[in-house]
C-alpha cells in the first residue's frame, strides 16, 4: 500500500483498524487459551509491523492481555454493568497476614449437593441413580 501512495499515518490507521483491532476483539475471553507458541507468533507479527512501519507502537500480547483484563475488571465495578451483581464486598478480619488485594470484592461461593440431586429423580438425567449403583 505504501507503493500505492499511502503515507505512514494512513498505514497506521489501516493497521490499527484491521489487524490490531482484530487481535484485541474479545481478547479477555480468548487470551487465556493462547499457548506460548501463539503468543510468540503474535509478538512476531507486531514486531514485523513495527519494522515495516505499519504501526508506530511496539505491542506485546502479554501487556495487551493484562490491559484488556484490567479494563474489563474496572468496568465491572460500575453499578450499571451487567456483571456488577456477582461481586460481593468483603470485609475480612482475619488473623492471617495475607497479601493486599487490588479490590475489596470476592466472587460468590457456590456449593452443590450432588447426592441430593443425583438421588432424586432429576428431570434432566436420562436415568435414575440409586444409592450403591455403579456404571
Amino acid at each position: 500500500m505504501r507503493k500505492q501512495g499511502l503515507t505512514d499515518d494512513c498505514l497506521y490507521v489501516v493497521f490499527n483498524s484491521i489487524i490490531y483491532n482484530r487481535v484485541l476483539h474479545a481478547l479477555s475471553a480468548w487470551g487465556g487459551y493462547l499457548t506460548r507458541d501463539s503468543i510468540n507468533r503474535l509478538n512476531a507479527l507486531f514486531k514485523k509491523a513495527l519494522r515495516w512501519r505499519l504501526t508506530g507502537d511496539s505491542h506485546k500480547i502479554d501487556e495487551l492481555l493484562r490491559q484488556c483484563d484490567s479494563r474489563l475488571f474496572n468496568q465491572c465495578f460500575n453499578s450499571s454493568h451487567c456483571l456488577n451483581h456477582i461481586f460481593t464486598s468483603v470485609n475480612r478480619s482475619s488473623t492471617l497476614n495475607l497479601r493486599e488485594r487490588g479490590h475489596p470484592f470476592e466472587l460468590p461461593r457456590y456449593t452443590y449437593n450432588l447426592i441430593h440431586t443425583l438421588g432424586s429423580s432429576h428431570p434432566t438425567l436420562p436415568f435414575k441413580v440409586t444409592p450403591g449403583h455403579r456404571n
